[in-house]
């Protein structure tokens, strides 16, 4: 199943279990400004399937779940308080 634009996040779905896995091992799964669009995506998809009782988050690899934002975007979308405004 694909519900987002991005590789980095996956979302599958198994009976009643809603699985959403941060696929960006290579950066510890540092979440991008894309991958934290698809996130709602998945979700919002999720809350309207009535047969998904319960969604599981993982994080790909074996290093770290999510190592949290990816500080290598802040300079293209962080730089000016337009680009700020929009990225919070």
């Amino acid at each position: 199943m694909t519900i987002s634009k991005t590789d980095k996040m996956i979302a599958e779905k198994d009976g009643a279990i809603g699985w959403i896995t941060f696929n960006n091992p290579e950066r510890r799964n540092a979440v991008s400004m894309v991958m934290w669009q698809a996130l709602g995506e998945i979700v919002r998809d999720y809350v309207k399937d009535e047969a998904v009782r319960v969604i599981v988050v993982k994080g790909a690899g074996d290093k770290a779940f999510v190592s949290g934002a990816d500080i290598s975007e802040f300079e293209q979308k962080r730089s000016s308080p337009e680009t700020t405004k929009a990225y919070n």
